[in-house]
């Protein structure tokens, strides 16, 4: 998939980082930006979050991504997916 947004595997737990990611968000104020398909996405900085992975991530040695990607549901916390990127 050429146009699709780098991402990666998690450093740790992800249910935890993505939690600890979540009251990030909150805390300073992070808004969503609305994604094609209208779903919420919340770009959370987040140091050493993960690697970036398949093909792209493996020719560039798997550089370290410092944040976490959460996509919600609009106007609610009913997470669709998340990833480092």
């Amino acid at each position: 998939m050429p146009n699709r947004i780098i991402h990666g595997v998690f450093a740790d737990n992800p249910i935890d980082m993505v939690n600890q990611a979540w009251g990030i968000a909150g805390a300073t104020g992070i808004t969503p930006t609305v994604g094609p398909n209208g779903n919420w996405n919340y770009v959370v900085p987040y140091p050493e979050a993960g690697l970036q992975g398949g093909l792209t991530g493996a020719a560039n040695d798997n550089p370290i991504l410092n944040s976490i990607r959460i996509v919600t549901e609009p106007g609610c916390n009913n997470v669709v997916t998340a990833f480092p990127e």
